[in-house]
């Protein structure tokens, strides 16, 4: 990058604009990702997500039965050690780490709130290295609004003890009873808890309700066999499209159809945890002490911020970018390469190209509230922007 000097009212526009810009924007940054029938087509995904992933990731997955779909899945596209989709205990062979059926039980069993004091038990362990949990339902999902409300309190709840590690939320399976039945009623509680507060969703449910072609099989009585009104859909499927669906020995209480969809989706939601945005577009990433935040720590500990960006499909000229942090009601930015200054300036101009995690500060901070941005634009004109824009809030006590 190449530090640019402008004129002083260039200076007070580029203030003007970027102010009102940060401003406008929610300090989060985030968006739920909700992994549904849309999520199976893998060949979609850059195979650099699915590394990143597999580095970033240790997986623990409680479940029983029907929870297993997704392992049976997952075990259909592993193929040779080492493959790109391989997984096991411990994670060798470049393969993700995945602790299956630990902790023991489900989202129901043995009863609605033991798989949290589970959970809570696991993460405390000495040496536990799990930074990312996952939970299934069996049948309990038919259940009263209070009940899912218990589960999404519980699952809250441990995402503010445990702000590093990330928390899948699931539907449950299908029953039969259609689009007005209790379990379509509750899962859609779930779905609506999710969207609204920025969650992760693997959509169980939503899976078993559409073929691979997209047809829409609820209002059809399906169910967790894939069984509907005319027929089954996973059975029909494969019979119209011969050499496209796999084998296995079983799929618990549905056809191997399904578990080979919900396999597919599991990877294409690492992908999406991991970074990676599904048309292709940039993503963008700023990060404190390794985390989202609202990072909250003492005087006495260090703060490190770090940016990484991936320019997915976008092959351009150079761009703007910006890295500024607004403390009390004083702006700063980082000047590659020179470090930070007072004001906003310009971080530099480059085309956009594969930037790992780079660390732009690490020290202890005084008392205070930081905003801490990371934007680029699509042009390289000096004025910010933000077409790409991530956030952190720093909170140093």
């Amino acid at each position: 990058m190449t530090r640019n000097r402008r004129r002083p009212v260039e200076m007070l526009v580029a203030t003007i604009v970027l102010w009102i810009l940060l401003c406008s924007q929610s300090i989060s940054f985030s968006q739920p990702i909700i992994i549904d029938h849309t999520c199976t087509d893998l060949t979609k995904i850059p195979a650099y997500w699915i590394n990143q992933a597999k580095v970033m990731f240790k997986i623990s997955y409680g479940h029983t039965s029907h929870g297993s779909q997704i392992v049976t899945g997952m075990n259909l596209l592993k193929v040779n050690t080492g493959a790109l989709y391989w997984f096991d205990r411990d994670g060798t062979n470049g393969g993700l780490s995945f602790h299956d059926r630990n902790p023991s039980g489900d989202l129901g069993n043995p009863d609605r709130t033991t798989w949290a004091t589970r959970t809570q038990t696991l993460l405390d362990t000495s040496g536990c290295d799990r930074n990312m949990v996952m939970w299934s339902w069996c049948g309990q999902v038919d259940g009263t609004k209070e009940q899912i409300d218990t589960y999404l309190t519980l699952m809250n709840d441990l995402k503010t003890d445990y702000p590093d590690v990330t928390f899948v939320y699931m539907t449950g399976h299908l029953s039969g009873t259609g689009e007005g039945g209790n379990v379509n009623i509750r899962n859609n509680q779930i779905r609506d808890y999710c969207t609204a507060n920025n969650k992760i969703l693997f959509d169980f449910a939503d899976i078993e309700s559409y073929d691979p072609d997209g047809n829409y099989f609820l209002n059809q009585g399906a169910d967790d066999e894939c069984d509907y009104d005319g027929g089954n859909w996973a059975d029909e499927w494969c019979s119209a499209h011969s050499g496209e669906c796999a084998s296995c020995s079983s799929c618990a209480h549905s056809r191997c159809l399904n578990c080979q969809l919900k396999g597919k989706a599991f990877w294409w939601m690492m992908a999406r945890i991991a970074g990676w945005v599904p048309s292709g577009d940039v993503s963008i990433d700023i990060k404190a002490n390794g985390q989202d935040g609202p990072l909250i720590v003492s005087q006495d500990t260090p703060v490190s911020i770090t940016v990484s960006l991936h320019p997915g499909s976008y092959d351009g000229p150079d761009v703007d970018w910006w890295i500024a942090a607004y403390v009390g009601s004083n702006w700063y930015s980082f000047i590659f390469p020179t470090g930070w200054a007072p004001g906003i300036n310009l971080c530099g101009q480059a085309p956009l190209f594969d930037l790992p995690l780079f660390e732009i500060l690490n020290i202890p901070l005084p008392q205070g509230d930081y905003a801490i941005y990371f934007a680029v634009d699509d042009d390289a004109d000096s004025i910010p922007d933000g077409t790409w824009l991530d956030a952190v809030e720093v909170q140093v006590q």
